[in-house]
Formats: structure tokens, sequence, C-alpha cells
């Protein structure tokens, strides 16, 4: 994720557009970038900040960082171990199983969940603070609406947990 401090949403997609970036960029005036900047202690960039699935902080300020092996002492300090990336065409099959839409959405989105079971939804904000969790069973095709009309304008993850997958879409509420 790359964070700025001080531009606004449409400077970060621009410069996103004009460089090829493809990993989420969050701004500090529109998007809270600062405020992340804050509650993690970022002072430069980059900052490498290793953080568990819990949200926890378990490393700060990992350097020198140069090549991605120099994450591996990290990992193995906090006992984390390899495992094999998705591929492109996994990828796709996952993009089927969940769409959300309208996005971005003035606070009503809706998502259509293509899988048959329990499913497990959260809703977390850009600084990692779950704002909606619930279980669910759908049924192939399913529609479900999620509303955040009483949330801050700004960037949310929705994550979909079933027993196979672990789905994260990014959402934009703008009131």
């Amino acid at each position: 994720m790359s964070i700025s401090s001080s531009d606004n949403n449409s400077q970060c997609l621009s410069f996103d557009s004009q460089y090829g970036i493809e990993f989420p960029t969050i701004s500090g005036i529109e998007g809270h970038g600062s405020d992340i900047c804050n509650t993690y202690s970022v002072h430069s960039f980059p900052t490498y900040i290793l953080i568990a699935p819990d949200h926890s902080i378990v490393e700060t300020n990992m350097w020198p960082i140069t090549k991605t092996e120099d994450f591996d002492p990290f990992f193995t300090a906090h006992h984390i171990n390899e495992s094999s990336c998705s591929t492109e065409i996994y990828k796709q099959e996952l993009n089927n199983v969940l769409s959300v839409y309208p996005n971005p959405s003035t606070g009503i989105f809706n998502l259509d969940i293509n899988y048959t079971g329990q499913v497990n939804i959260k809703v977390n904000n850009i600084l990692g603070i779950t704002v909606l969790n619930k279980q669910i069973y759908v049924d192939n095709n399913s529609l479900e609406n999620i509303n955040l009309l009483n949330n801050n304008d700004g960037i949310y993850f929705v994550t979909i947990n079933t027993k196979e997958y672990s789905i994260v879409k990014k959402i934009e509420l703008k009131k």
C-alpha cells in the first residue's frame, strides 16, 4: 500500500495512472493517509510495518529492505511461513465469487456473492477498525446489502471469508 501524507484523491489517482501503480494508494487529505501515518508512527517513506491478522503491530521500522528476501528474518522471528501465491487464473475465479457495487457509493453497497455456504462478511475502515462484522448463509448468487450510511467518507475494505476463500475488495464511500 502506498500512503500520501498530503495529496488529495485525484492527485494520487493521477500519479498511479501516470506510473502504472496497481497497488492501493491512500491520499492524505481525503483518504485519511495522514491518520494512518499518525496511528502507525510513519515518519519517512518507505516504511515497512508487519501487521498480524488481528491488526496488532508485530514489527515496526523494518530496515534495510532492498529485496524481498530482506523480509525473511522478520517473518522467521514471528513464525510466519512461506506459502505459494495464487495464479492469475485463481485470481479470476475469486473475482467471480464477489462483486461489490455501486462503487463508489453514498453509503449502501450490494455484495453479489456467487457461493453456497456460510460466509463471514467484515468491513474495515482504512485504519483497520471493523465497522461491520456478520455471518450469513448464502445460496449461489445471493445479494447482500451493506449499509455504511452512518460511517465517514473514505476507503473501506470488505472481506468475505468462506471455507475455501478469503476475498478482499476495496470500496469507497462518498456522500
